[in-house]
């Protein structure tokens, strides 16, 4: 059957409408593929700068268990528009947090498939959520390298396919009119007018297949073919301005990927000059030498420096949290002056306050100063051990007081020496009157009418004798207490030589085993003697004489005290060691007698101070004893003791040639 041309144009004509559609429709559908495509990339590199943002304090709340952190975190991400739901979810893919119900998401436990994607890296697919077009992503979070769990967006795809859809339908709506137009004009038309503007269309189609919107269809007619460029044309624009907006919010996400990541930049920034600051702050607070303790108004520790972990064997993680009266017990009464500190905004400050360390009295400065900054209330508390300094002074004032005692010693011995001495001349004089073996006194009771044996006789008789021998005796002691107080207020004249204290002991030993007094009923020679030297002691330059007038006072005393107020059924013992201590040699007499508490050992070297009865010491041994080692000798004298375990003194000499400001101690007046 012959064709004609109406039909062969209709043919053509079906042939083209079928053409230009299946063109149309694969281009439309492959554009709208890869906007399609092209958005999905923009919103999942939105979601995952979103998830960068905040995945470092994400893995450290995950990891410290606080949820109710990670609660109000993702609820902040969930105010990005177009976000639907986030969730975190742990190590095994069980759900922890989440901006909705899970019986509202229908989530509650990530799917296994997807706890294994998400192990390599981060995925995406899209979705529907409460049937709405979504674009679901998921992220694991990992701290060192160990997964912490998972955490999960889903982001509305509602609006952009929406947008496109319309596109879509827009423009298959205006290519089906095109087609009609186009099947009403060619029917009109000769094939040659038909062909070539198709021909035209084709190659205009072509070019936007190959992304190129700004192709136009040239436009030669006012007829159909002409209206059907034109509307080509305009379809092209609207693509293009489709494109140009879809541009634009690309370019602004692109924008606002990029705002994030320099507010992401900042924030790392801001927190690793804190984490400097804070480290310098510690390692400030660390080298202090004091106890340094920052609290709160509540009592509660919130900085602990290294000098008092020393003190207390708790370190900063164990401290940090605790109340003030758990980890430092000592200072719990002074909370009330903490309080006072920080409402009064004025340091405050306590000297020398004792405690206890070991059954041994010390002494700190504890200071509270107030935090002056408006954010934060609290304290500083500041302790510094202060023992060392509180016995140096002490021993100044100690030293003070002897020498103060020893001015008015030297005054008194002089005003008592010449009345002292009359007596003891007048008492010699009375006993050489009644002496039988002078002729002068016989003479003398003849003349009288009486004879010497009698008046002796009378004076036996009314023990007058006895009364010359007590005057004696009385003026014999007081005449030694006016040497020992001015032993005591004038510098020795020998001389100063270099000499074995194992010598100067041997020798002040031998000196107390001859001292053996009835009336005191003490005995050096029932006291077992114990010594221990160490071995290449070298020698000391000393006043020989000297040193064994201290020694021999010590064991005097140490008979004595053990003799009265005895031993604890123990044989009494003094054990006698000498040895080295760096540039001092120390001399260490200990005995197992009653011992001495703190106050008498404050007390043992002030002059005149004794604990013996009326008449049996002076109170000027140990004092006199103190001046010859601190002041001749430019050493230490000390005592240790407790009561019931005997005591100790310990004398220190410094080793070597020495000078003071009197200059050179060879040979001192």
């Amino acid at each position: 059957m012959r064709l004609t041309l109406k039909n062969k144009l209709n043919i053509t004509i079906a042939a083209t409408v079928v053409f230009i559609a299946v063109v149309s429709t694969a281009v439309l559908t492959d554009l709208n593929n890869k906007r399609i495509a092209t958005t999905i990339e923009n919103v999942t590199l939105l979601l995952e700068t979103l998830v960068q943002r905040d995945l470092e304090p994400l893995a450290n709340e995950l990891f410290e268990g606080r949820i109710r952190a990670l609660d109000l975190r993702i609820n902040q991400i969930l105010e990005v528009p177009g976000m639907l739901e986030v969730s975190i979810f742990d190590a095994s893919g069980q759900l922890l947090v989440s901006t909705h119900q899970p019986e509202r998401s229908g989530v509650n436990k990530l799917p296994a498939e997807d706890l294994i994607k998400v192990q390599n890296s981060a995925f995406t697919r899209r979705t529907q959520w409460q049937d709405t077009s979504a674009l679901y992503f998921a992220r694991d979070i990992r701290i060192i390298g160990t997964s912490l769990g998972v955490i999960a967006l889903t982001y509305s795809l509602q609006e952009v396919e929406t947008a496109l859809a319309a596109a879509h339908r827009n423009i298959l709506l205006l290519i089906s009119g095109i087609l009609v137009v186009m099947v009403i004009v060619l029917n009109l038309s000769m094939i040659r007018t038909i062909i070539h503007p198709i021909h035209d269309l084709r190659d205009a189609i072509d070019e936007m297949r190959r992304g190129d919107f700004s192709h136009r269809v040239a436009i030669t007619s006012n007829d159909e073919i002409g209206e059907l460029g034109t509307a080509f044309n305009h379809m092209s624009d609207q693509l293009a301005a489709s494109y140009e907006e879809i541009d634009a919010k690309n370019s602004e996400l692109r924008e606002r990927n990029a705002a994030l990541r320099n507010e992401i930049a900042d924030r790392r920034k801001a927190e690793q000059e804190a984490k400097r600051l804070q480290q310098r702050l510690t390692s400030v607070f660390d080298s202090m030498p004091s106890i340094l303790v920052s609290v709160t108004p509540e009592g509660v520790v919130n900085q602990w420096n290294r000098r008092a972990t020393d003190d207390t064997g708790l370190s900063p993680m164990q401290a940090i949290g605790s109340p003030l009266a758990d980890v430092l017990p000592r200072l719990a009464p002074e909370m009330s002056n903490v309080l006072a500190a920080i409402n009064e905004g004025s340091p405050y400050v306590m000297r020398r306050r004792p405690h206890t360390v070991d059954g041994e009295e010390c002494y700190e400065d504890v200071a509270i100063y107030p935090l002056l900054s408006s954010r934060e209330a609290g304290a500083v508390i500041r302790v510094d051990d202060v023992t060392d300094r509180v016995r140096i002074e002490e021993m100044m004032i100690q030293t003070e007081k002897m020498l103060s005692v020893g001015g008015l010693a030297a005054g008194m011995a002089h005003e008592i020496n010449n009345p002292l001495g009359a007596i003891l001349q007048g008492v010699q004089n009375v006993e050489r009157r009644l002496s039988p073996d002078l002729p002068a006194n016989i003479r003398a009771a003849d003349e009288s009418g009486t004879t010497l044996d009698t008046v002796r006789e009378y004076m036996e008789r009314r023990k007058i004798f006895r009364m010359l021998t007590g005057i004696r005796d009385a003026g014999k002691r007081a005449a030694r207490i006016v040497s020992n107080m001015l032993d005591f207020s004038h510098k020795s004249e020998s001389r100063m030589l270099p000499t074995r204290l194992e010598d100067i002991v041997a020798d002040t030993i031998e000196l107390a085993a001859n001292d053996y007094d009835m009336k005191k009923k003490y005995d050096f020679r029932k006291v077992d003697i114990v010594r221990e030297h160490a071995d290449g002691l070298p020698e000391v330059v000393c006043i020989r004489t000297e040193i064994e007038q201290v020694l021999l006072n010590i064991l005097r005393n140490a008979t004595q005290a053990m003799a009265i107020h005895g031993t604890n059924g123990a044989p009494p013992q003094i054990t006698v060691r000498t040895k080295k201590e760096r540039t001092m040699a120390v001399i260490e007499i200990e005995d197992n007698g009653p011992g001495m508490d703190a106050a008498l050992q404050k007390r043992i070297f002030e002059p005149f101070y004794t604990t013996k009865p009326p008449g049996v010491g002076t109170g000027l041994g140990l004092s006199v004893s103190y001046f010859i080692i601190t002041q001749n000798h430019g050493g230490e004298f000390h005592v240790r003791s407790e009561p019931g375990h005997g005591a100790c003194f310990i004398i220190r000499l410094p080793l070597g040639e020495r000078q003071t400001g009197e200059g050179n101690l060879a040979h001192r007046a």
